[in-house]
């Protein structure tokens, strides 16, 4: 799965799994917990949905999808940062498109994959009409994210225009194809700007391990405004690609506005609670004003207070993503990135994989029984319990305007549902019928 990543100095990533249960969206987000990041973008999601938005807890997952189960394309858009999501657009199953606003700059941000390399010509050629498509609807501010299945490999004199100085491999005929798409297009392609090793340049490894090249890329028609572009090595996701981020410098000069995170929500342990309060100091109260013991009874309930409480989110991580899941973690990111593999190590990295999806998803079903019946115990409120357990809900992202287009563009969302609203209560009858009703 591609990704980018965005903030102060934003960073856009790509990255690529399926994410067609929550399972693997729980993998991916505590992957991610572990990096900075503020947009990553998403291929072979495998799930189906025409512009789909889902809110969650920290981010906003943004998703395109034609057919179950295959391709897809998306992002994810890290909430409480400087960026203002104004448009979200799905062109095919293998390439969508968000403009955001970051530090008072408009972006285009195009999310791709290619056809793999035993695809005919013709769908080749289709994709890459495709691209233009993106590139003709883009802002002025242009980055491309993609997973190309082409090699550039080495950069070439005359090629300074789109490629840096630096490059892994050898370039083959789909690589060929992209650096003309850049040409033509005035795109530079980042991974190619900054000097790296040749272990933090490849971001594909074939199964077996024995073939790493790099054919996902992040390119611009903005280089000056890329400050690094990186290869994410350590990022403990089941995916045979690895995690491409560059940092974008576009603070504003300008004041900007504050975006205060608001505060998880606290829950009390109970019982740790009557435990802490019963450590307190009540000795002597007899010697003491009315005012000492109210302040001493205060500090108490406060002490115990912070103790005992916990955020709901923080337990579920947790009752989920358990030490042991986190160990089997550790222990399949190491044998994944060890060469030379033994067949027995070959075996136990096969199992880990589906050890740790096994255990995912039993702990998720198991903690979600236990909210179930911990509402069903103390209120019968079946309702309030999955209320509990949604992690996300559905935005609206499109609706038509009168003449019948559809339209994504979140300005002219809220102009829509305006002006309808207007019209509905402008007329006597329709609010006539809503006061009978």
């Amino acid at each position: 799965m591609p990704g980018q990543h965005g903030g102060s100095r934003p960073k856009p990533s790509k990255c690529e799994r399926s994410l067609a249960n929550e399972t693997r969206v729980t993998e991916l987000e505590y992957a991610i917990s572990q990096i900075k990041w503020d947009i990553i973008g998403i291929s072979e999601t495998r799930r189906k949905g025409y512009n789909t938005i889902e809110d969650r807890d920290n981010y906003r997952l943004y998703l395109h999808g034609e057919t179950k189960g295959r391709n897809g394309v998306g992002f994810l858009v890290r909430k409480q940062t400087n960026i203002t999501v104004l448009d979200f657009k799905g062109i095919t199953e293998r390439a969508a498109l968000i403009k955001v606003k970051m530090y008072g700059k408009e972006f285009t941000i195009a999310q791709t994959y290619a056809p793999t390399s035993s695809s005919d010509e013709k769908e080749i050629e289709e994709f890459y009409k495709t691209l233009e498509t993106i590139v003709d609807h883009s802002t002025s501010r242009f980055i491309f994210l993609g997973d190309m299945n082409a090699k550039i490999g080495v950069p070439k004199e005359e090629e300074s225009r789109v490629l840096g100085k630096y490059g892994y491999g050898k370039r083959n005929k789909r690589g060929e194809k992209f650096v003309q798409f850049c040409l033509q297009n005035n795109l530079k392609i980042t991974n190619t700007m900054f000097m790296k090793t040749p272990k933090l340049r490849w971001t594909w490894r074939s199964p077996d391990g024995n073939v790493k090249n790099e054919i996902d890329y992040i390119a611009t028609n903005t280089p000056r405004l890329i400050e690094n572009c990186s290869v994410i090595s350590n990022l403990k996701h089941p995916s045979d690609h690895r995690l491409v981020r560059v940092t974008l410098n576009i603070e504003s000069k300008t004041q900007t506005r504050t975006y205060r995170s608001s505060k998880p929500q606290k829950h009390i342990d109970t019982q740790k609670y009557k435990t802490e309060l019963q450590k307190g100091d009540y000795d002597n109260v007899e010697h003491k004003t009315v005012q000492d013991c109210y302040d001493g009874i205060e500090i108490n309930i406060v002490r115990s207070c912070s103790s005992a409480g916990f955020s709901q989110k923080l337990l579920k991580n947790h009752e989920i993503m358990t030490d042991k899941i986190v160990e089997l973690k550790e222990e399949k990111h190491k044998l994944k990135n060890k060469n030379n593999k033994t067949k027995d190590e070959k075996n136990r990295l096969s199992r880990l994989y589906k050890i740790i999806h096994k255990c995912i998803k039993y702990n998720t079903k198991k903690y979600r029984m236990k909210i179930i019946e911990k509402y069903l115990e103390h209120s019968g409120a079946v309702k309030r319990a999955y209320k509990h357990l949604n992690n996300s809900k559905q935005l609206l992202s499109q609706l038509k305007n009168k003449e019948g287009e559809i339209v994504t563009n979140r300005k002219e969302l809220m102009q829509i549902a305006t002006d309808f609203y207007k019209d509905f209560y402008k007329d006597d009858g329709a609010l006539e019928i809503c006061l009978v009703k």
